[in-house]
């Protein structure tokens, strides 16, 4: 999956902005989906940073020289793409992109 990361964003309306801005997408493997529940998934949207997403903890990073990540669900909501990096927060996070050439 090809996403654009934001690395430690304050919540993710700022990923959204970043995108537009950004570029580079990166090649991620999804190792794993988390379903999460209407209120984790507020939480998290609202606060990437908090140290309280023990769903996270031990995941992503790099292994076997792949970037992975985890996926968040969440009903008919926008799935989010997360890196945390062995981390308990949203180290890294994005959304899913088209590749683009460049």
């Amino acid at each position: 999956m090809y996403v654009i990361f934001t690395r430690k964003p304050r919540n993710l309306n700022e990923v959204e902005q970043n995108m537009q801005y950004l570029r580079g997408q990166e090649w991620v493997e999804i190792t794993e989906e988390i379903k999460l529940t209407p209120e984790q998934y507020n939480f998290f949207w609202n606060n990437p940073l908090s140290e309280e997403h023990d769903y996270l903890r031990g995941k992503g990073g790099y292994q076997k020289n792949q970037w992975t990540a985890v996926l968040l669900v969440c009903d008919s909501r926008k799935p989010i793409v997360v890196d945390p990096s062995g981390y308990a927060y949203g180290r890294y996070v994005g959304f899913e992109v088209l590749k683009t050439s460049g």
